[in-house]
């Protein structure tokens, strides 16, 4: 069986190659000049926000049905069966693409089983899934029992973001340039949550970066369920603040494992360095 995602996880391509999980290459550009290869190191995300700041225009491109019928093709071929956990369908038109070829290679490849998972989900709340998924390959379990485990997982996803700059979110057709203007001055950032169709929805704001770090912390600690799973903190270069949420989340949850991530390409364009963000287990998103 081979697992495949979209690199838009946020997963480092090492990690994804350790894990023998193969990326579906979500492409970027930066001032028209196209970006496609997978983050290898960290440093990479810091190369990434350093040139928006200095400002370049970050762009997402689009994913064609050709791109998923290459990858796929070879791992049925070789007789592998494939588990695909896809980006939101909420956020992305690139899952009717997806499913579209999906379709096809089961009539080209009936002895071949090609399962589609939509994480609903964003960055790490992607990776969450990848990781259980590889998990339970390890473990023996089958892609029909893998599958249906994750299904139950994603609802109990909750993942919340609060961007630093206002611009970013209404250069991506979110905001109106009234919101983002009236928001920088007024120094209130929105807070964000995935919600259960996949979407970007403001459920709040709040007025400067402690108190951001304040909310994530908070809505993490007031509707954590107990699991094994880890909370995600997320970042878009901006490390210290994220290291803020984790002491708070350490002091109040002792003995729970938090881990750091840094946000990646295809949502750091939309949300901008900067952004903080958190992901955790609940009992209903």
């Amino acid at each position: 069986m081979q697992i495949v995602c979209y690199s838009s996880c946020d997963l480092l391509g090492t990690e994804l190659a350790e894990m023998n999980v193969a990326p579906v290459i979500f492409p970027y550009s930066l001032n028209g000049e196209e970006q496609t290869e997978m983050f290898k190191t960290e440093e990479d995300y810091v190369n990434f926000y350093t040139q928006i700041r200095l400002g370049k225009t970050p762009k997402t491109s689009g994913i064609n049905a050709f791109t998923y019928e290459e990858l796929f093709t070879p791992f049925l071929e070789k007789g592998e069966d494939i588990l695909y956990i896809h980006l939101s369908s909420g956020l992305t038109g690139t899952f009717n693409y997806a499913q579209t070829v999906i379709d096809d290679l089961k009539q080209k490849f009936p002895t071949r089983k090609v399962i589609f998972v939509d994480s609903l989900q964003v960055s790490f709340g992607v990776a969450e899934l990848v990781k259980h998924a590889v998990r339970l390959r390890d473990a023996g379990r089958s892609i029909d029992q893998i599958a249906q485990e994750l299904n139950i997982l994603v609802p109990k996803i909750a993942t919340y973001f609060i961007p630093e700059n206002l611009f970013y979110l209404q250069k991506g057709g979110r905001i109106s340039m009234v919101a983002a203007i009236g928001g920088t001055l007024l120094n209130v950032k929105p807070v964000i949550k995935v919600t259960d169709e996949g979407k970007l929805q403001k459920v709040g704001v709040v007025a400067g970066r402690k108190a951001a770090i304040k909310k994530l912390a908070s809505v993490a600690i007031s509707n954590l369920k107990n699991s094994d799973l880890p909370i995600g903190v997320m970042h878009a270069c901006s490390k210290e603040d994220a290291l803020q949420i984790k002491a708070e989340l350490e002091q109040a949850l002792p003995g729970k494992i938090i881990e750091l991530h840094q946000i990646g390409p295809t949502i750091g364009t939309y949300c901008g360095p900067g952004t903080l963000g958190i992901i955790f287990n609940t009992h209903q998103r």
